[in-house]
């Protein structure tokens, strides 16, 4: 360790004697200024994905809600037909479904991008919890018609457990992650800069 410092301070003291003490404080002062921008500039990137992730968040979390109250509040003895109402014709990807046990998952109902897709994620929150999936690759289609082409797209997927006419539910609301990629890849260029 003293032989470190050694180095360090001889080479300091060669630097002022070549540059002179102005210059070295100088490149001293501008080091320092790099190293908290650098710092600050991470800390704005880590800030603004983790904001936006927050916001798709609450976004995909009030949608489920809806939709579970949705199929809460039909009044038919079907809970199946329920929930194809309350996701039909819908842009969103939401999808209500039910597990049978041993993760036997059937997707009850599924708004149009996702009819008859497989379900988006495996989590299976009680009535009244909430899960995040924080990053998952879905397959739907790209619009809302059944012969619209198939896209995957990396999603937050929301799991909002819920319970009708004695059946226990999910509901799973996804949000697309791109934006948040793009905009967090829009302010590390621009910290770069």
């Amino acid at each position: 360790m003293a032989d470190t410092l050694d180095r360090v301070s001889g080479a300091l003291g060669w630097l002022r004697a070549r540059l002179g003490v102005r210059v070295v404080t100088s490149l001293a002062a501008a080091l320092s200024v790099a190293v908290v921008l650098l710092l600050a500039g991470a800390a704005l990137v880590l800030l603004t994905d983790r904001l936006l992730r927050s916001s798709l968040e609450d976004t995909a979390k009030q949608q489920a809600e809806v939709v579970a109250q949705r199929v809460a509040a039909n009044f038919e003895d079907d809970v199946k037909q329920n929930a194809v109402d309350a996701t039909a014709e819908r842009g969103d990807l939401v999808q209500v479904v039910r597990d049978y046990g041993d993760h036997d998952i059937e997707v009850l109902g599924a708004s149009n991008p996702l009819w008859t897709m497989k379900p988006m994620a495996s989590v299976l929150p009680g009535p009244g919890e909430t899960e995040v999936v924080r990053k998952a690759w879905v397959t739907h289609r790209d619009g809302i018609k059944q012969t619209d082409p198939e896209t995957t797209e990396d999603v937050m997927v929301v799991a909002y457990g819920t319970s009708v006419k004695g059946r226990d539910l999910v509901v799973y609301a996804a949000q697309p992650l791109e934006n948040v990629h793009e905009a967090v890849d829009t302010v590390f260029h621009l910290v770069l800069i």
